[in-house]
């Protein structure tokens, strides 16, 4: 959990204690009602806030750096409470700053509206508009999103969400692209992934007997089984950080991939790197050498065919060789076009 995210959490708990005035309250009961608190939201070792965290907690709630400045005093009676019992973090209105801050967090989750997952949202998002923010209140758009448009296959989200979190076994009606007919199998889900606009399904595929990807725009029909998952045979977090994209070919292995680009594209490349692993080698006056380490794959070829003549791949010989028959197979393509 983040350390943020601590705090929000012991500054609503300290709230609700000094609201609280029924009897003394010392910084260890303070400290214990916090650890209560991050115990639900965490594991259940971990430890009760030091007394300086506390202390600390108490000096920032009454500074105003949060936006109010809380009315903490303490006596022997009470020990640590409110001297204004009306008082609550929760009550203090919207900065200006927040506002915005709110409105651009708004603007973000209504691109996503429309998905099913998420419908229960559209009432939050409204009551949010209208109700904090203030239906007059207006809002110059300064960010621009790709939509989330409603792609096929998205209906399936749903369940496969709930398949994955109760780690039950799906049956797939399946057809590849490239098969004229469908086919049923029965799949262990583990994870869905989002990967240039399309979402994937990774699971264990129980009739090849390995992990694969399912476009979830190509499943004709789904069925969740009483089965129990096949426990995940890798860590998927690693297994898709050694690729670009979502396809890891059971037939290559990592390999380091050097590629130059001319300094004018190296610029963007340097701003957006293609992979998490991508450093650079060398800079000349005209060009930039990088390197990153992957398994190769259709979706790594697609980005750096994508970048045409402003970018060589220098290594390996064999993603050089397959860019230089890509390229010829182009070039046929248009060897009758005139001058």
């Amino acid at each position: 959990m983040s350390t943020n995210l601590h705090a929000m959490i012991r500054y609503r708990i300290l709230d609700t204690c000094f609201r609280e005035r029924r009897h003394n309250k010392s910084w260890e009961e303070l400290a214990q009602a916090c650890g209560d608190a991050l115990r639900e939201y965490q594991s259940s070792d971990t430890k009760d806030p030091s007394r300086r965290t506390i202390f600390g907690d108490m000096d920032t709630m009454k500074s105003g750096k949060l936006g109010y400045e809380a009315p903490i005093v303490h006596s022997r009676k009470l020990g640590y409470h409110y001297n204004d019992p009306d008082f609550s973090i929760s009550k203090q209105p919207l900065t200006a700053e927040d506002r915005t801050n709110l409105a651009d967090a708004l603007f973000i989750l209504k691109q996503f509206r429309g998905f099913s997952h998420l419908e229960g949202m559209d009432g939050v998002i409204t009551h949010l508009e209208h109700g904090i923010l203030g239906e007059a209140s207006p809002f110059k758009e300064a960010l621009q999103m790709d939509q989330a448009r409603q792609f096929k296959g998205l209906k399936w989200i749903d369940s496969l969400l709930q398949a994955v979190r109760a780690e039950q076994r799906v049956r797939l009606v399946y057809r590849p692209f490239n098969f004229p007919d469908a086919y049923s199998t029965e799949v262990s889900p583990y994870l869905l992934k989002e990967y240039n606009n399309r979402w994937f399904l990774a699971g264990y595929d129980h009739g090849n007997d390995r992990i694969q990807n399912y476009g979830l725009e190509r499943i004709e029909d789904l069925t969740r089984l009483e089965t129990a998952n096949f426990t995940c045979p890798v860590n998927l977090r690693e297994h898709y950080r050694q690729v670009v994209g979502v396809t890891v070919r059971a037939d290559r292995e990592l390999e380091r991939v050097v590629f130059r680009a001319i300094q004018e594209q190296a610029f963007y490349i340097n701003t957006k790197p293609i992979h998490h692993s991508q450093r650079v080698l060398s800079v000349a006056p005209e060009s930039t050498t990088f390197a990153i380490d992957v398994i190769p794959n259709f979706e790594l070829e697609s980005i750096l065919l994508s970048y045409g003549e402003r970018i060589e791949v220098l290594e390996p010989e064999s993603l050089r060789l397959q860019m230089k028959e890509r390229y010829e197979q182009a070039a046929r393509l248009y060897a009758e076009c005139s001058e």
